[in-house]
């Protein structure tokens, strides 16, 4: 797997949000403190997708062609989102 990472911002994941939305792969969480998924890919490969975040940023990496090339990959984009709702989830519940 590569190290490079890619910015996700709302403007540059639009199409692989709207993809994700579209193909519906399967996430799977790996690991859930270390920001690791699998994701099913479009022909039954499975892609392993990092995510990390800080300073008000979030990047991504996969193992898919498309990310390899610099690209927000569908399979990044449906990482992403499962992650953002295990971090709410996580907020609500400390909440109460």
């Amino acid at each position: 797997m590569s190290d490079y990472f890619i910015e996700l911002t709302r403007a540059n994941t639009r199409k692989a949000v709207e993809r994700a939305r579209e193909m519906r792969p399967r996430v799977r969480p790996v690991s859930v403190s270390d920001r690791v998924y699998d994701v099913s890919g479009s022909k039954g490969a499975t892609y392993t997708v990092r995510l990390a975040a800080g300073q008000g940023r979030l990047l991504g990496s996969c193992e898919c062609l498309g990310a390899q090339g610099g690209k927000v990959c569908y399979h990044l984009a449906a990482a992403a989102g499962v992650a953002i709702g295990i971090k709410a989830a996580a907020r609500k519940a400390v909440a109460r």
